[in-house]
């Protein structure tokens, strides 16, 4: 994966490395996602030419609480892994950007786009204007963003158990821990199956 280009989505609670060029293609990253510091280790490790990090919009706001939450991670990606030089992205406008691509790829020019995000403890949505820009990269201009705390998938997560009485039933507080771990078992294995055939083989779920 050397001179490869990598995009590297930083949450509030996970980072995720997004595969570049080819989806299917053999040369993508294998790490899917675990902490900022293992994720960008790994793309350290890979001697990337180019990285871009998507981080939450609040990161970019100019804020006090988002400029500290920024240089904690420059340190970690620049002063400690040494990173090739970095760019930076809002996870609204990186999403935006997405959608343009395709569609480009399609034949289709850029627009507006509507781009929800369901956070952890929040959703945000934002209305994102893109245009094309020299040496085939996008302009992203957000028109409008609306912000709601709450909501996110951790408060889903919440209201499932609160629905199903997991909290006064041990048994099933069990079971419902072990399905959402084997539900991210099934999301690797699956996805590492396409190109490593040892995974064809892979036992995923337990039923008990």
């Amino acid at each position: 994966m050397s001179q490869a280009r990598v995009g590297v989505d930083i949450g509030s609670r996970l980072a995720k490395i997004v595969p570049a060029g080819d989806p299917g293609g053999q040369d993508r990253p294998r790490l899917r996602a675990g902490s900022a510091r293992a994720v960008l280790a790994q793309v350290a490790a890979a001697e990337a030419a180019e990285v871009c990090l998507a981080v939450p919009d609040a990161w970019l706001n100019g804020s006090e609480r988002g400029g500290r939450e920024q240089e904690a991670l420059r340190q970690i990606a620049e002063d400690e892994l040494m990173l090739a030089p970095v760019t930076w992205a809002g996870q609204l406008a990186a999403v935006a950007a997405l959608a343009a691509s395709r569609e480009a790829a399609a034949g289709q020019d850029p627009r507006r786009y509507l781009v929800c995000d369901a956070g952890a403890g929040g959703v945000r949505v934002a209305l994102c204007e893109v245009s094309a820009a020299p040496g085939a990269r996008y302009a992203v201009r957000q028109v409008g963003v609306h912000a709601v705390s709450g909501g996110g998938w951790l408060d889903f997560d919440d209201a499932v158990r609160t629905e199903t009485g997991a909290g006064a039933d041990p048994g099933l507080e069990t079971w419902y821990e072990q399905a959402m771990t084997q539900a991210k078992r099934a999301r690797v294995v699956f996805d590492r199956a396409e190109s490593a055939p040892d995974f064809l083989a892979a036992r995923i779920y337990t039923l008990a």
